[in-house]
């Protein structure tokens, strides 16, 4: 077992979640951008009424991911 490793994953996963889990909304939206960043998904939309995020969330979300370690699928 790696503990330590375990937990320095948890440290850097925690801001994202927290950022994510702000609404049901909020976490769909982040989850889409996620997703295309990562190359799974060709758009990132959501259907009305849903919250759409602004250039400062997508920021964000790239800024968690590369934290995580996580880049971009080529093309994204």
């Amino acid at each position: 077992q790696d503990s330590d490793g375990a937990w320095d994953l948890l440290t850097n996963l925690l801001p994202m979640l927290g950022f994510q889990m702000q609404t049901i909304d909020h976490y769909n939206a982040t989850a889409k951008q996620v997703l295309l960043k990562r190359g799974v998904i060709p758009f990132p939309g959501l259907r009305p009424p849903a919250v759409q995020l602004g250039e400062t969330g997508k920021a964000l979300v790239d800024s968690h991911l590369a934290r995580l370690g996580l880049t971009a699928a080529a093309g994204a």
